[in-house]
């Protein structure tokens, strides 16, 4: 970047936080309208300003403003109780060790392994289909067990070496797919453990608004249907409508795996296998058994929080060939994100603070939404949420979306007496729409990704790979979907 380009960012920027800063405090001089009172239009500006610093600059500095400003408003007495309650939520020391615990996953290596699991099925052997399924899948469990990011830097590289193998090039149909296939099965998995990172935040935004929760485990099994369903309207997509040449691919033989063995799996990577699976089931049995079971019994007075904190315990106590499994230290250098944590403190202060009595902004919702979102059918209602959700995820961060929609819809739910069963579903499809990021470079970082592999794409290319998969998507949503989060969320009622 050159001189002159740099002073351009560096105006820019500054011109976005000047922005930012006079809307947080516009408040303090807008007088009050409809419902909203004094302190309300305070909360109310400092919240569209804290969006708009997180959407244009960053989230660090503006987060911690954010939560200043709330301790100035008059919502807590001091600015200290506010930090208290923010920065000491329970919610908040989760996401920071499941930071830890799952960067320790990510540090082992399992991840490699869980992948060539997938890829190296033999019932693959002379079926492209079958294969791109396996494949897909594989990825969305390796990227809800690690992250996106991670996913996409083990998948791509895969994708392209069996494509060299079988005798594709970049300008074949079938293996634009392929690697447009990677891409969406690294991304299936990011929301699908919601108590990982800054998800939770989401769920207890709308938690706070409508008064109770979404069922993690009825949400983890409608992620992983949709996955599925999702991957089977990929193929059909690439048979009927791509119209993919997948001649080549009945060549491939999965023993071309063999050709680059893995290690035999380390002690530290056997435990981190066990541990994935062990943590979440600790996370879900209290959902599915009886309170009254001892270890359910337990669990629940542990809580999620404390059940996380004691895995990240173990792992450090528990060494192999003289190492911890868990470097403490040197996992939560590398692995603990800051900007992600003060993106919960102040996800939740807020979804709290806009909600409350005394701020007149919960009328305000109503009045906007009823209109909206009032005097349809419950279905028609989910559809209009999980398509808003999925048309601005794709124009702006899927965190911020989320975490404007959730508490609103939320609100809207409680005060028109929705039922739980129902509010739970359309809460649940939104939020997995919420995460559909990919049609255009702004939908989120992972979506930047895909558009710059100018590689294997041109716009052009990508496009007519996109968009129809996404009008199959929003419909899949609809008309699958949302009658399925229906009887999920019907089972644990």
């Amino acid at each position: 970047m050159s001189q002159k380009e740099k002073t351009q960012v560096s105006k820019t920027m500054f011109i976005h936080i000047a922005i930012g800063i006079i809307l947080m405090f516009a408040g303090w001089f807008i007088p009050p309208f409809a419902t909203v009172t004094e302190l309300g239009m305070k909360i109310l500006f400092i919240f569209i300003g804290v969006i708009y610093l997180w959407s244009t600059v960053e989230t660090t500095w503006s987060s911690c403003l954010a939560v200043i400003l709330v301790g100035m408003s008059g919502y807590t007495s001091a600015i200290g109780d506010t930090i208290t309650s923010s920065f000491g939520n329970t919610t908040v020391v989760l996401v920071l060790f499941s930071m830890i615990l799952f960067g320790g996953l990510v540090e082992s290596g399992v991840a490699k392994y869980i992948a060539r699991f997938f890829l190296t099925r033999k019932i693959s052997n002379g079926r492209p289909y079958v294969f791109t399924f396996i494949f897909t899948i594989g990825l969305f469990v390796v990227s809800l067990l690690t992250n996106v990011f991670a996913t996409l830097m083990l998948a791509w590289p895969i994708a392209y070496a069996i494509l060299n193998e079988v005798g594709y090039t970049k300008e074949d149909k079938f293996a634009k797919f392929f690697v447009f296939c990677a891409f969406l099965g690294s991304i299936f998995g990011q929301i699908t453990i919601p108590f990982r990172g800054s998800k939770i935040a989401i769920f207890k935004g709308f938690e706070n608004a409508f008064g109770s929760g979404i069922d993690f485990m009825m949400f983890m099994v409608f992620d992983a249907f949709m996955a599925v369903v999702l991957t089977l309207i990929l193929l059909f997509l690439c048979k009927f409508v791509y119209r993919c040449d997948v001649s080549k691919m009945k060549n491939f033989n999965v023993s071309y795996f063999d050709n680059d063995p893995l290690p035999k799996m380390n002690n530290t990577q056997k435990y981190y296998l066990a541990v994935c699976f062990l943590y979440i089931l600790c996370m879900l049995l209290p959902n599915v058994l009886d309170a009254t079971i001892p270890v359910v019994a337990f669990l629940n007075k542990v809580g999620t929080t404390g059940i996380t904190m004691a895995w990240v315990i173990i792992s450090c106590i528990i060494h192999f060939d003289g190492k911890p499994a868990l470097d403490f230290k040197q996992v939560s250098a590398k692995h603990v994100q800051w900007n992600v944590i003060m993106l919960v403190v102040v996800a939740i202060m807020m979804s709290s603070a806009l909600t409350s009595e005394g701020t007149g902004i919960k009328p305000l919702i109503m009045s906007v939404l009823t209109p909206i979102l009032g005097g349809h059918s419950m279905w028609m209602t989910g559809c209009l949420m999980m398509l808003v959700g999925f048309i601005l995820t794709n124009v702006a961060n899927n965190f911020v979306c989320a975490m404007v929609m959730l508490p609103l819809f939320g609100t809207f739910a409680a005060e028109t007496a929705m039922d739980p069963v129902t509010a739970a579903a359309i809460a649940c499809a939104s939020i997995v729409c919420l995460y559909m990021a990919f049609l255009t470079p702004a939908a989120s970082p992972y979506a930047g990704m895909l558009h710059s592999n100018t590689e294997w794409f041109t716009p052009a290319e990508l496009y007519k790979f996109a968009v129809p998969f996404s009008i199959l998507l929003i419909a899949a949503f609809f008309f699958i979907g949302y009658p399925v989060a229906i009887f999920l969320f019907g089972l644990v009622a």
